[in-house]
């Protein structure tokens, strides 16, 4: 009898082996979890009373939005893969789905699926992030910090109405979110360490969704031609949105690079943005200078922007924005670290100045 047994369950082993041999299927779940206390200190005429002074909470989404998901992909043979990812975000101050307070979709991060294959590249369809917002990831040491970079805070803060960083009266930074919706990418495979990117988008902002009676609102496109070959990134991006199909569109470049030097790594950034909104037509020019220092389980982190807003209008005065941040990681292990930084954000609009400053501990785990 134990002889049949044993015979029956080595061939359901065998059986079950061979079908996900074949298969060859992985779903993987994973998430990172941000969350720190900080000190947030605000002053200026352009604030209100009641908004200066200091306030200190606990906060989430320090140097990371937090978020969960999951991605996998099948082998269909041939070279070709099926592959898929769902992601949303969270803050784990409160429990709340979302960034920074904001009530996003379920799977708000990336909810997308397509196919892959080494010898032509990558093709899927849903919601990704822009190539715009990877762009600059990649080339400030603050990575995709919205709280705490500085290209992103004088890219994306207002437009989000996220972030720690000074709320400002214009309309003219990157409009429609970091992320497109109803969305197609298509990419290539990687060439000597040269790679391009396409993301077009049907309707990328607003309610996320098409409208009927105005097909143009929303409608976006971007391009990214990128280099990565061992110290160097180097990468340039252009995006272009039609904001609501009435008038308001937004064109936007952005070329940046880091070198590696192993005792420091050197980061530059230059974009423009033009923007035709409600206010008239404005342009903002900003560039970037950072660098991370490694050493050992330690890494020191600085970046420093400044942005330039000028009204091609003439209907408001011009505006200069400067950033800079100051940071320290410890890294626990390969999924856990520990940080500290400094934020200062002065924005110069004549007798509406605002100013503020932030200083955070916190702590980094990514499952």
């Amino acid at each position: 009898m134990n002889k049949v047994l044993s015979t029956v369950a080595v061939a359901v082993a065998t059986a079950l082996a061979g079908s996900t041999a074949s298969a060859q299927s992985s779903v993987v779940i994973n998430g990172l979890i941000d969350v720190n206390l900080l000190s947030a200190r605000t002053s200026g005429d352009g604030f209100t009373a009641a908004e200066r002074g200091t306030r200190s909470a606990v906060d989430s989404n320090g140097m990371t939005t937090s978020w969960w998901g999951m991605r996998g992909s099948e082998d269909l043979g041939g070279g070709l893969r099926a592959v898929f990812e769902l992601g949303g975000f969270f803050r784990p101050d409160t429990g709340e789905a979302g960034r920074f307070g904001t009530t996003d979709l379920l799977f708000k991060r990336a909810a997308y699926a397509g196919f892959e294959s080494s010898s032509w590249g990558r093709v899927t369809a849903g919601r990704h992030g822009t190539l715009y917002a990877t762009s600059v990831y990649a080339t400030n040491p603050f990575g995709d910090s919205f709280s705490f970079a500085p290209m992103l805070l004088n890219t994306y803060s207002t437009s989000l109405g996220s972030g720690l960083g000074i709320r400002d009266g214009r309309t003219s930074y990157i409009r429609n979110d970091s992320g497109w919706s109803n969305s197609v990418l298509l990419a290539t495979p990687n060439m000597s360490g040269f790679t391009a990117s396409a993301l077009v988008s049907s309707a990328s902002g607003s309610n996320d969704q098409e409208d009927p009676l105005n097909r143009k609102r929303g409608r976006a496109y971007s391009g990214q031609l990128a280099y990565r070959s061992g110290p160097i990134v180097a990468l340039g991006v252009y995006q272009d949105i039609d904001i609501n199909g009435a008038g308001q569109k937004q064109k936007a470049w952005l070329i940046g690079g880091a070198y590696d030097l192993k005792v420091a790594r050197l980061f530059a950034q230059y974009q423009s943005i033009d923007s035709t909104v409600l206010t008239g037509k404005d342009n903002d020019t900003s560039w970037q200078l950072g660098a991370s220092v490694p050493f050992g389980k330690h890494t020191l982190l600085a970046s420093y922007v400044s942005t330039k807003t000028e009204d091609k209008a003439s209907l408001l005065a011009d505006e200069t924005r400067d950033t800079y941040s100051l940071g320290y990681r410890y890294d626990f292990s390969r999924r856990t670290d520990g940080y500290v930084v400094y934020m200062n954000d002065k924005l110069d609009a004549g007798t509406a100045d605002k100013k503020r400053s932030v200083t955070a501990v916190g702590i980094r785990h990514r499952f």
